[in-house]
């Protein structure tokens, strides 16, 4: 294992942590040295063969171009293990709690709470990126009953946070798929910690592959705000009768033209649904129901 460290200024963090949250999953992160205020661009790499290999995308080209400021260094095992798990802290929403695996016997847990362990490896979906939370607590906030929410689509699910939640509130029948083969085989390793995998099928494709014979109650896809719109019609071909969709990855400052587009769309197609979106820092999640409680809308 191999790490590639470069240094960044500040006023290019913004921008390359909106293009890691675009592009996860993905070998980098933005390490903040605390001592001096410096930032670093880090990449975690089996070799230095699959270094060379990486896509290079946007700000990532230009600051890896300036190879004089590229430092490279042999990693120990544990030593990668240390670097990725630092990012990763438990949280809670209600009575539903997400932990790291290796947190499994020390975290205080509270009787008649719900528990979900992870390993993310390099796969994105902890919780504790902006997006991942507003889904997640979203999800938490519809109403699991029976007769209405049992199916569930987790579009782009990463590390499987999203479909393993929804395992764990008894949704009865959950399809998640990424277009990384790696995050689906994250994502069956967690399903087999927590033993979520009765009515879990996790697969590799994209949307556009999808075919419409099967129609979810709910529909979450995590994903950058011009990949919603390029396949809006595709996302809401997946919705049932009575559906709820929920939609993030997309930042406040794109919200509005996101939630028209997707109010447009349906009406186009018949679904006709209303619409309520909310903010948390500089994201947003915008959730689309024929029967959404408009109280609180942004």
């Amino acid at each position: 294992m191999i790490r590639v460290s470069a240094p960044i200024d500040k006023i290019q963090v913004d921008e390359l942590d909106e293009l890691l949250n675009e592009i996860a999953p993905s070998p980098w992160l933005i390490r903040q040295d605390t001592n001096n205020n410096r930032f670093f661009l880090e990449g975690f790499f089996e070799n230095l063969e699959s270094f060379k290999k990486f896509k290079r995308i946007g700000i990532i080209t230009q600051i890896l171009s300036e190879e004089s400021n590229l430092e490279f260094q042999s990693l120990e095992d544990c030593d990668w293990t240390n670097a990725y798990k630092k990012h990763f802290k438990p949280w809670s929403f209600k009575s539903f709690h997400w932990i790291p695996v290796w947190m499994k016997n020390s975290y205080n847990k509270t009787k008649g709470h719900k528990f979900l362990y992870l390993d993310p490896g390099m796969a994105f979906g902890t919780g504790n990126h902006e997006t991942t939370r507003l889904c997640l607590e979203e999800l938490l906030k519809l109403e699991v009953d029976s007769r209405k929410w049992t199916s569930l689509l987790d579009l782009g699910c990463g590390s499987g946070i999203i479909s393993l939640t929804a395992a764990k509130i008894s949704y009865k029948r959950i399809l998640g798929i990424d277009i990384d083969p790696d995050s689906i085989r994250i994502s069956k390793e967690n399903a087999e910690l927590n033993s979520v995998d009765e009515n879990l099928e996790l697969r590799t494709c994209s949307i556009e592959s999808l075919q419409n014979l099967e129609k979810f109650n709910v529909v979450i896809a995590n994903i950058q705000a011009d990949i919603l719109t390029r396949f809006g019609s595709e996302i809401l071909n997946q919705l049932g009768v009575n559906a709820t969709l929920i939609l993030s990855g997309i930042l406040a400052s794109e919200v509005k033209d996101v939630k028209e587009y997707f109010i447009n769309l349906s009406k186009r197609l018949s679904y006709n649904l209303n619409a309520k979106e909310r903010t948390l820092g500089e994201w947003a999640v915008i959730t689309l129901s024929s029967s959404v409680n408009t109280e609180g809308e942004s």
